[in-house]
């Protein structure tokens, strides 16, 4: 079975062509979580040659603002799942062949990060809800860099919290009492 991506495409009549050629190969990365940010800001991923990840990050922070204002869901939610889906047939073309759920994790960043912002101009959030929007969002920011790192470089997820050799011998004198 081929690649679901490729399937696609090709049902839908679209010429598959390599992305291969000299200075494509920083193209080919998936962006940090500070271009990430920017593009959920709208400060990149809006001009013609952006990354094209970048540029559906910042339709799913769209779609998130949306969501807050509008009370047609559904609409919004099927759109969200369209860019997803985009995100992860092209992490799966140009990155990693097997299934990586990259669409998700920018999704779930993207709602976190408009949540918080959304947070710091309601009249109506406390300061601890604030706190734990942007706390959310941080944690996101850590997956997102994660996962990057499990699919760019097939490296192991970091631990998070890192534990150091003090925290795990105080979780295990603590387990021994």
């Amino acid at each position: 079975m081929g690649n679901p991506a490729e399937t696609r495409q090709r049902e839908a009549g679209l010429e598959m062509r390599p992305l291969l050629f000299e200075g494509a190969s920083a193209r080919l990365m998936l962006p940090g979580v500070q271009e990430l940010i920017d593009a959920f800001r709208g400060t990149r991923g809006v001009l013609p040659g952006d990354h094209l990840v970048l540029r559906w990050a910042g339709v799913l922070a769209h779609l998130h603002r949306v969501r807050h204002i509008d009370d047609t869901r559904d609409r919004v939610d099927r759109r969200r799942a369209e860019v997803v889906a985009l995100i992860d047939d092209w992490v799966t073309t140009h990155i990693c062949p097997e299934e990586a759920a990259v669409g998700q994790f920018a999704d779930e960043f993207a709602e976190a990060y408009v949540s918080a912002e959304i947070g710091l101009i309601s009249r109506d959030a406390t300061a601890s809800a604030i706190r734990e929007a942007w706390d959310t969002a941080l944690a996101r920011a850590i997956a997102w860099e994660r996962q990057r790192a499990q699919v760019v470089a097939g490296l192991s997820p970091i631990p998070w919290p890192v534990e150091t050799s003090q925290t795990k011998k105080l979780r295990l004198e603590g387990r021994s009492k």
